[in-house]
């Protein structure tokens, strides 16, 4: 627990330093869900490689004033958890509304990705977007199709000689 003001100057200083290494973050309410809950959601999170951190909204205002980012202050009211993503955001940001989806006591508030604020609606955007890996299938796909269509035209009249040459000789 913080008490003094050089705690809280030493702890504004060293998050100051987590938001910059993390640089994308989400702001979520939690209101309302009980501690096995929490739990379940902070393993979650953190399987994708980041981290779901309470911290008093004075102490995140105050560094986020420090870093410059604005746009915040209507958002850190209430039961404010701040999601620091590592990795790859766009999975945190779907196992979060996968999460809220499932249990409608999370409300996911407001993000900062790639430098951008990002309201919850267009968060909620993000959340629906396919994963990587389905936009790549999909991308390979639509590249080896006309491919495969060109084969299938171009290896046909060599099919249809076979199936000429196998009727003559039954």
């Amino acid at each position: 627990m913080i008490k003094t003001k050089q705690e809280k100057k030493e702890f504004v200083q060293s998050f100051e330093k987590e938001i910059t290494d993390a640089k994308n973050f989400c702001f979520a309410g939690y209101q309302g869900l009980t501690v096995k809950e929490l739990e379940d959601l902070r393993k979650k999170v953190r399987a994708t490689d980041a981290e779901f951190r309470v911290i008093k909204n004075r102490l995140v205002a105050k560094v986020l004033k420090n870093l410059k980012i604005s746009h915040f202050d209507e958002h850190l009211k209430g039961a404010t958890a701040i999601i620091l993503e590592k990795g790859d955001p766009v999975k945190t940001i779907k196992t979060l509304s996968i999460f809220s989806k499932n249990n409608n006591k999370l409300k996911i508030k407001a993000g900062y990705l790639e430098n951008k604020f990002l309201s919850g609606a267009d968060v909620a955007k993000i959340a629906s977007l396919p994963s990587k890996e389905q936009l790549i299938a999909s991308i390979v796909g639509g590249i080896s199709s006309p491919l495969i269509r060109l084969m299938n035209v171009l290896l046909a009249p060599i099919r249809n000689l076979a199936i000429v040459l196998k009727q003559i000789k039954n």
